[in-house]
């Protein structure tokens, strides 16, 4: 059986990770995610990848500007 940690074996553990990085990380992850939902992986198909890059896509596109949008649009 695994040992249960405390707070300070983890925050130990997690000191030299750049915590913004990881914090960007989760959410870019989360929102591939926001508009088809999560899937469990036994039940994931090789479309949802490409289903949670164009959910990404969209929700990006409005949050940038004309070229930016343009160059998304395009697969740049």
């Amino acid at each position: 059986m695994a040992a249960v940690s405390d707070g300070d074996d983890v925050e130990r553990e997690l000191a030299p990770l750049d915590m913004s990085r990881v914090l960007k990380l989760c959410v870019l992850h989360d929102l591939g995610e926001a508009i088809h939902g999560n899937q469990p992986a036994i039940a994931q198909d090789a479309d949802k990848n490409t289903q949670e890059r164009l959910d990404l896509l969209t929700m990006l596109r409005t949050l940038v500007d004309g070229e930016t949008r343009r160059r998304i649009d395009h697969g740049q």
